[in-house]
């Protein structure tokens, strides 16, 4: 039958089963049989009858003892192995008293004693601990283990007698399992016992024991015993055990007498004991007391970096005033990794009480990792205007090393608010700040920063300083309404500045492209000063759109210098590339040809004449490639051209091709 269709069968049956009990039962016989046979790879089918059964049983108390009687066959002799652990883990579930002779059975057996231990498991204290005492006399092998474990498991303890001789043994497994269950149990007796067993240890036993010791004295701690398991930690305090025991041991030492945690904690941070110190300061209170905060601090320097680290992650955000008098003291710690801890936990605070310390640290020229980690955390302290008042203040009186990086941290967190105060900066004097202001006005600066940014370019002195006036008036123009404000605005600057600075201030004419802008450029031009004429050219170069062909293709025609022609060539070329495409193109690369001098020239004109889409502009393409030195470039601008007008013009197209064919 198949295994839907069979299924289906058995829902059907089972909806029956309220209504008639003697068919009910006749199934759960059959489903038991079935499940009796079980083995690994086989259907499923029977076992997932029964685990359904079993959880409706368990709302039904009126068919609980029929399913346990079903389950208590089903462990019988004659099932499976497989069955048999089924059955024991459905009894784990349901089972009662009814089913400790089952059990018992299966205990005096070695291959069974295991699923056996896993159903008594579950039962409460009292018959179920008699069967598992009960069945240790004549239990052998595993079985012996199993038993062990599940006193342990169990904390059954009127077994501590039998576990006691048994940990005895010269069968090390027995033994072994033996004293990890004595640590299970728990209580005072159990203690007594491991320390006993720990008066004379058994080399071989030795981390075993220590094991079960440590299990026991948190075992007393859970059952309320505190002070028994004080005592039972600090017996565990030994410079000779290991390591991880020694700290596994403190801790639980802390945990079980808090009254006392705080003073063992400063009593090891004091001593010369550097294992426990980890322990310590990670068992400190969340918020430690006056008294304790103010040994804390006396103690700091003199632990080693990576637990000044510690100590100074452990205290947090230095919520009360005297964690944060620590916290601040760690800013002048000699070692690198504890000075960044520190900066990180007043990055945390709340208020603006962090930042006379961290702006004393910038002061006293921090390295490049320190002074940004101190930036990092000025721009993350809380969004305020408290806070960002007390930043402009320090700006004020902040040493130089300090200044320029609360430039940025202003800038960062008031973005177009701080912008006065940037510009203010600007007059500063301070070369370093002055920098960090024109970076920050780049990004937040706009046309009410323009002016400012335009008459410091004019003034500044150094290279330096020339060059990010430069960049952060470029950034802002380009931000700016229309061209026309743009170039009204460097107009103004130009007509008032001074040769060298209206030759600073020329270049910024090409971000505009208004036709005020191109006509001052033109006329600069004409300068008297070459170095004028030279910054003019190099500004039409730069121009923004193709109304600066017809003054470059003068220059082109009429040129000082042959550098100066060849400037203004590569600039006409940019020029017509960018028209290529357009109604104007033709006409630029027309003319573009025309005063191409050599070789170079027409190779350059080509590039441009590649990009069109005008049928005619194969007509100035194909004659150049008779021309020997530019062939291989008038080829690909042909090949390009024609492919670009074939549905407009396919005859020129066609004819175009052929004449990049070899002639025969």
């Amino acid at each position: 039958m198949p295994v839907l269709l069979h299924s289906l069968v058995l829902a059907g049956m089972l909806l029956a089963l309220a209504g008639q009990a003697a068919v009910e039962q006749a199934r759960l016989d059959q489903l038991v049989n079935q499940a009796a046979a079980f083995e690994s790879g086989t259907t499923r089918e029977s076992l997932r009858e029964l685990e359904r059964l079993v959880q409706t049983a368990l709302a039904d108390r009126s068919t609980q003892a029929q399913m346990e009687d079903a389950l208590i066959h089903l462990a019988g002799a004659s099932s499976t192995y497989e069955a048999k652990r089924f059955a024991c883990q459905q009894l784990g579930i349901i089972g009662t008293a009814k089913a400790l002779p089952r059990l018992r059975e299966l205990l005096a057996i070695e291959e069974t004693a295991g699923i056996a231990c896993l159903a008594l498991g579950a039962y409460p204290p009292g018959p179920a601990d008699e069967v598992l005492r009960d069945a240790w006399p004549a239990a052998t092998g595993r079985a012996r283990l199993q038993i062990i474990n599940a006193w342990g498991d169990r904390r059954d303890p009127r077994a501590l007698r039998l576990l006691s001789r048994a940990a005895r043994e010269d069968d090390a497994a027995v033994a072994e399992a033996a004293t990890a269950s004595i640590g299970k149990l728990g209580d005072v007796r159990a203690w007594k016992e491991l320390t006993a067993m720990a008066k004379h240890p058994r080399p071989e036993m030795a981390a075993v024991l220590l094991e079960a010791r440590l299990r026991c004295a948190g075992q007393l701690v859970l059952n309320g015993e505190r002070k028994r398991a004080a005592t039972a930690y600090e017996s565990l305090q030994s410079p000779d055990l290991p390591l991880a025991a020694r700290r596994a041991a403190f801790a639980g030492w802390l945990a079980a007498d808090p009254d006392k945690a705080s003073q063992r904690i400063l009593n090891i941070l004091a001593g010369r004991d550097e294992t426990l110190k980890p322990v310590a300061i990670a068992n400190l209170p969340a918020r430690p007391d006056f008294a304790v905060l103010r040994q804390l601090a006396e103690r700091l320097p003199q632990l080693a970096p990576p637990l000044q680290v510690m100590l100074l992650e452990k205290l947090g955000s230095g919520e009360t005033p005297e964690a944060f008098t620590i916290i601040q003291g760690g800013l002048s710690l000699p070692a690198a990794e504890p000075r960044l801890a520190a900066i990180a936990a007043l990055a945390r605070t709340s208020g603006e009480r962090a930042i006379p310390p961290l702006v004393r640290a910038l002061d006293a020229e921090p390295n490049a990792v320190e002074a940004t980690a101190i930036e990092t955390a000025l721009t993350q302290l809380p969004a305020g205007s408290a806070i960002d008042a007390a930043l402009a203040e320090h700006l004020q009186t902040a040493h130089q090393n300090a200044r320029a990086r609360l430039i940025t941290v202003l800038a960062q967190r008031q973005r177009e608010a701080a912008n006065p105060l940037l510009v203010a900066q600007l007059n500063s004097g301070n070369t370093d700040a002055v920098k960090a202001a024109l970076r920050a006005l780049a990004k937040s600066g706009g046309a009410t920063e323009a002016p400012a940014l335009l008459a410091f370019l004019a003034g500044a002195a150094s290279p330096d300083l020339q060059r990010e006036a430069e960049g952060a008036a470029g950034a802002v123009l380009e931000r700016g309404e229309s061209k026309e404000a743009r170039a009204e605005l460097i107009l103004r600057q130009l007509n008032s500045a001074a040769p060298d600075a209206m030759r600073r201030l020329l270049p910024l004419l090409s971000i505009s492209g208004a036709p005020k802008a191109l006509a001052r450029a033109e006329q600069a031009l004409r300068d008297p000063d070459p170095e004028t004429r030279e910054v003019a050219l190099r500004t039409l170069v730069d121009w923004p759109n193709a109304t600066a062909w017809d003054v470059l293709a003068r220059v082109c025609s009429q040129p000082d210098s042959e550098s100066q022609r060849q400037i203004a060539f590569r600039a006409l070329g940019r020029l017509a590339g960018e028209s290529a495409a357009s109604q104007a193109g033709l006409v630029h690369q027309t003319e573009l040809l025309a005063l191409a001098r050599n070789a170079n020239d027409r190779k350059l004109a080509l590039a441009a004449l590649s990009g069109a889409t005008d049928p005619a502009a194969l007509k100035l393409a194909v004659p150049l490639l008779a021309d020997e030195a530019v062939r291989a470039e008038a080829a690909i601008a042909v090949k390009k051209i024609a492919e670009a007008v074939q549905a407009k013009d396919p005859q020129a197209a066609q004819s175009a091709l052929r004449a990049l064919e070899p002639q025969k």
